[in-house]
């Protein structure tokens, strides 16, 4: 299967951060993934650096490395309509092997995210070495699977963006919790 990128799909991705100005981002590449460095339009904050690729079809999914040092998978698939707040329990494997369950939360209807803790504690090795990660929730007779082609350079890639970035701005805000950056994400996305 050819890995494409969407646009669209990766601005979706963006949207997580906090609103953003098109001028102060700043973009990368690495192999299959597209990334970009978020600013805040108001203050000029580094928010966190953000990766992303697409599947053919309706997926698009990344990786974002944001201010508090967490990892987080996102997920778009233009098929699903999922009630927006709702949590899911899932199970994410990596070729097959149980990497641990985490709570799937949904953004709005076709976009999920899922933190995957402090970079140190997540799974960053197995994603940079496997072929196919999988999620799975308690619902589902079956997983959904994402290629994973280009994580073993791109993961390091978004690291490297990430401490670029950090500690460049002297007067950041305090870091938003979760849930403030969802409703900014959400009123951002209504008026765009």
């Amino acid at each position: 299967m050819r890995v494409r990128y969407r646009p669209a799909a990766f601005l979706l991705l963006l949207l997580l951060a906090a609103p953003v100005d098109a001028a102060t981002r700043e973009a990368f590449s690495s192999g299959p993934w597209k990334g970009e460095v978020l600013l805040s339009d108001s203050t000029g904050a580094f928010r966190g650096c953000l990766i992303s690729t697409a599947e053919g079809g309706d997926t698009s999914y990344g990786f974002a490395l944001f201010l508090n040092g967490h990892l987080g998978l996102l997920v778009q698939n233009t098929e699903w309509t999922l009630p927006k707040g709702r949590k899911y329990r899932v199970t994410l494997a990596v070729d097959r092997e149980r990497v641990g369950r985490f709570q799937a939360r949904a953004l709005r209807g076709n976009v999920v995210h899922l933190d995957l803790g402090a970079w140190e504690e997540a799974p960053v090795r197995v994603l940079r070495r496997g072929k196919r990660l999988t999620l799975a929730s308690d619902a589902a007779e079956s997983g959904f699977p994402l290629l994973l082609h280009g994580t073993d350079s791109a993961l390091p890639r978004l690291q490297e963006c990430y401490r670029e970035h950090t500690n460049t701005h002297p007067f950041d805000q305090p870091e938003p919790s979760r849930d403030e950056i969802q409703v900014r994400a959400s009123i951002h996305y209504a008026f765009r």
